[in-house]
């Protein structure tokens, strides 16, 4: 799965024989990124494909959590006070919602540790998240208003890093091979690619009208050629600080 995210490899999951509680481990993972599920029957000739269900992760609440569950790459276990106290904008009523993302450590009563699927979330995830943009699009980045920019860093470009955010609001579009990325009801958009493990923002648009008129006129191998630069998080929330 971290190949698929990555590269943008189509990996196959095959949960046929072994334990049965793999079978449907496997399955809801495979709907939740959208690998296909096949599966082989003993008295079957042919193959059988698990269709998806209509669900996927929620990118609001993986973006509060991300954070602490990077605990979990330098601690086996933790309390569980230590885990929701990293959660950005944590409230109370929240508790069984977040640690569903945990399950008991037993060889230290009292602590958590990653479930299973959770633990797959953090090998997905980026260690190192930049980007590289195109100095097209930096250019246009750079005329946008302060107020407007600052929301476009928020919603797109600081988020594009990561892989499993790109996969949640990747948007199908009909005319580019880039990979277009949607962040919801709003007009701001980015397409790109998958270049030496990074992704790298060919164009950004802030007005839906144009991106549905322009975003065909670029493909991947017109953005092989362009010049990018690093986008580092930290670095431009500064520049919008100061």
């Amino acid at each position: 799965l971290n190949t698929q995210f990555q590269y943008s490899y189509d990996i196959i999951l095959n949960p046929t024989g072994g334990f049965k509680g793999v079978v449907p481990f496997l399955t809801v993972l495979g709907m939740l990124f959208s690998c296909r599920t096949v599966y082989v029957y003993e008295f079957s000739n042919d193959l059988i494909n698990l269709p998806p269900l209509p669900f996927s992760i929620d990118g609001d609440i993986y973006l509060r959590i991300r954070d602490a569950l990077k605990i979990f790459k330098t601690e086996v276990a933790i309390t569980k006070e230590a885990f929701l106290s990293k959660i950005k904008h944590y409230d109370k009523d929240e508790e069984n919602l977040f640690l569903s993302f945990t399950e008991p450590y037993p060889d230290e009563p009292g602590k958590i540790t990653l479930s299973a699927l959770a633990y797959c979330l953090t090998t997905i995830d980026d260690p190192d998240p930049y980007c590289y943009i195109a100095k097209p699009a930096l250019e246009k980045f750079n005329e946008i208003k302060d107020k407007n920019k600052k929301a476009f860093i928020e919603t797109l470009i600081n988020n594009c890093s990561d892989p499993i955010w790109r996969s949640m609001k990747a948007h199908s579009f009909t005319g580019t091979d880039l990979l277009v990325i949607k962040p919801g009801n709003t007009p701001e958009r980015l397409a790109g690619l998958m270049k030496d493990n990074k992704f790298h923002v060919a164009v950004i648009f802030t007005d839906h009208k144009e991106y549905e008129k322009e975003l065909p006129k670029y493909s991947k191998k017109a953005a092989l050629g362009y010049s990018f630069e690093e986008w580092h998080v930290n670095q431009h929330e500064r520049e919008m600080a100061d």
